[in-house]
């Protein structure tokens, strides 16, 4: 039984999702990409906050939240000037070390 109950949930949570958010990308993501950014952006304040990093602007955060996200209905959305300044930003953290 626990099995069945398993299996209709996770079916039906995920069959929700992919009515609400459709397939393009991953219905997950284009969840995460609509509704969850702001708390990305808030949790990477607060983990620099913890560390002492007080030098970043609001558009790294902005650009950070968007890394996994590319292929959503809202990276999609954006305009080509800011996708290359977000890959842009995202790229220099990258080399930099993540975390720099």
């Amino acid at each position: 039984m626990e099995f069945v109950y398993s299996l209709l949930t996770n079916f039906l949570f995920s069959t929700i999702i992919s009515y609400q958010y459709g397939t393009e990308g991953t219905p997950q993501h284009n969840m995460i990409s609509s509704h969850y950014r702001n708390q990305l952006i808030s949790g990477l304040k607060e983990f620099d906050r913890v560390n002492g990093v007080t030098n970043r602007s609001q558009s790294v955060y902005e650009a950070l939240s968007w890394a996994g996200l590319y292929g959503t209905r809202g990276w999609n959305d954006l305009s080509d000037t800011q996708k290359n300044l977000y890959l842009s930003i995202i790229q220099q953290q990258q080399t930099a070390g993540g975390c720099n």
